[in-house]
């Protein structure tokens, strides 16, 4: 829908215009598009395995579709001398107006990898140049080309966009959480097989332009760490020579960190060399660093005075994970090896936030057992595993007992479990039931998550571990000290409590 002529028909010679006018015609359309709740994408680059394409504007409708403008800086006498003759390539240059081969890149982009081939398009074109006035006077043959329904003029109103959009309607409603991430890589949340689009407080994030230190305030459960993956993708799309480095506290989180850019690439099927993106634990930074100048250290465990004074390149940008893992002393380090170029924490604790992540996917249901028993955990474990024999299970426990409880688990339940160490990534495997530290940092998830509390259980892991749970976690517990009375109070009475 839209030009049918355009893609086969007009083509002139004109004049080159330096001076751009199309920018308040642009602010409008954003403006109408915040004010309707329509998605507004401007001058972003679709990829799709080893091609891309530029689209200079694009509205998302659910009642329309994909809408598409081409800008044109044509004036009155370009139009009123323009000489018609078919052309014979569909490209988007100054004197052509072809919407084909990004609506053909759009096309074969969410049919290869989302299996859509009923998308809808409008196609619009922007005249900067030309108000409503002048357009009447033009030669009917031309306006035939360019129908008035489907062109923005120099004196477009926001009414008058109102109305023009106001008459298109299609078939059927689009969800944007099943197109726009096919169609925009950098905004595809990926949970489990679930494909989702970023929200609007990360797409912001997403799409900024990073210098010097920025800093990002995120909940639990608030997708920070598959953003802080898609920054790093959109940087690398559009920056191709940027060297980006990613840190995260342990050698888990830098696995699972590699997975959820590899799985991003693979479900957006983009070509892209994970050697083109480096991965660090402050260990392993540190060590590099020492290697750099030549330097042997006792330990790789803290920064030594030395590595201050002797900098190194290590990227243009860094992005660090769970900042609040971090020695404040390797903060510190990093601020002053990335004095000269970019560097973005998560939660970094005395860094006043430039982001705040507000929203929480956080939906899982918490109870606390006053009872720390083994008998009650297996009980419970038969209960869940006799209603849902797929159950995925975590269970966090004092770091001396999981041997004793994997075994007693395997005794009860049959069930072989498999101990997760914090910096042991070989251990990772596809058992159904995972044991993991107590006091851990490990970002894993499962469907059931059991917290086996002790007096020692402070309120910082008791919300970090709450992160694990997509449907239920079970806090158990001998006393309900503090510890349990102010988490209680902090999930706002949401709880329900046996």
């Amino acid at each position: 829908m839209g030009f049918p002529i355009f893609s086969k028909f007009f083509s002139f010679s004109s004049n080159q215009h330096s001076d751009k006018t199309i920018s308040p015609i642009i602010t409008l359309i954003e403006e109408y598009a915040k004010t309707k709740e329509y998605f507004f994408f401007r001058d972003m680059t679709i990829y799709h395995r080893s091609k891309s394409i530029k689209v200079p504007l694009m509205l998302f409708i659910q009642k329309i579709g994909i809408v598409l403008f081409s800008i044109k800086e044509w004036d009155y006498k370009d139009l009123e001398n323009a000489t018609l003759k078919r052309t014979s390539y569909l490209d988007d240059n100054e004197n052509t107006l072809a919407f084909d081969n990004i609506q053909r890149f759009i096309s074969e982009k969410l049919l290869d990898i989302a299996q859509i081939e009923d998308i809808h398009f409008v196609n619009f074109a922007i005249l900067p140049r030309i108000a409503f006035k002048e357009y009447t006077l033009l030669d009917n043959s031309i306006k035939t080309l360019l129908p008035e329904e489907k062109i923005l003029f120099e004196d477009t109103t926001l009414e008058d966009i109102d109305k023009k959009l106001s008459l298109l309607t299609s078939e059927k409603q689009y969800d944007p959480n099943k197109i726009i991430p096919f169609i925009y890589s950098e905004y595809m949340i990926i949970d489990q097989n679930n494909i989702a689009l970023a929200n609007e407080e990360q797409r912001a994030f997403i799409d900024t332009q990073l210098h010097s230190i920025k800093n990002i305030s995120a909940k639990r459960i608030s997708g920070k760490t598959h953003t802080l993956i898609l920054k790093a993708l959109k940087e690398k799309l559009y920056n191709p020579e940027k060297k980006i480095t990613i840190i995260a506290p342990t050698k888990l989180h830098i696995y699972i960190l590699r997975q959820l850019l590899l799985q991003l690439l693979e479900k957006s099927c983009i070509i892209l060399d994970m050697a083109e993106f480096s991965f660090f634990t402050p260990e392993e930074l540190i060590e590099f660093h020492a290697k750099k100048i030549n330097k042997e250290l006792m330990t790789y465990k803290k920064v030594d005075p030395i590595l201050l004074k002797k900098e190194i390149f290590i990227a243009e940008l860094i992005l660090c994970d769970d900042a609040n893992l971090f020695d404040r002393e390797f903060i510190t380090y990093l601020k002053k090896q990335q004095q000269k170029y970019s560097l973005c924490f998560i939660n970094e604790q005395e860094l006043t936030p430039t982001y705040i992540f507000t929203q929480t996917y956080l939906e899982n249901k918490v109870e606390f057992h006053p009872n720390n028993s083994s008998s009650y955990l297996f009980t419970t474990l038969y209960n869940l595993l006799e209603n849902d024999i797929n159950a995925s299970i975590l269970i966090f426990t004092e770091i001396d007992e999981e041997k004793s409880l994997a075994e007693d688990i395997k005794n009860y339940t049959g069930i072989t479990t498999n101990f997760i160490e914090q910096d042991n990534i070989q251990n990772i495997d596809k058992s159904q039931i995972q044991i993991a530290p107590l006091k851990s940092s490990i970002p894993l998830r499962a469907e059931y998550v059991f917290i086996l509390t002790t007096d020692d259980t402070n309120l910082e892991d008791l919300t970090y571990l709450l992160n694990a749970s997509k449907k239920t976690t079970f806090v158990l517990y001998n006393e309900e000290n503090k510890t349990i009375k102010d988490f209680q109070k902090d999930l706002n009475g949401k709880s329900d409590k046996n």
